[in-house]
């Protein structure tokens, strides 16, 4: 099942991935690994980056705490 991105609104997201691909790669190289990390804060990582995008941080301007 295919969702609509977060980021743009407008681009479909693939399951197990949180924004589409054009999204992904506007957000900071350093904002990436961190979400991509796999750990016991991968949950609050995901829900900073969803909690900017609410508030309308541009995409490239998101910071994620590692």
């Amino acid at each position: 099942m295919v969702t609509r991105c977060p980021g743009c609104l407008h681009g479909e997201k693939a399951p197990g991935k949180y924004l589409c691909y054009d999204c992904w790669h506007l957000l900071p190289l350093r904002a990436r690994r961190a979400l991509k990390r796999q750990d016991t804060m991968a949950l609050p990582r995901l829900e900073q980056l969803y909690d900017q995008i609410n508030r309308g941080i541009p995409l490239a301007q998101i910071e994620v705490t590692p």
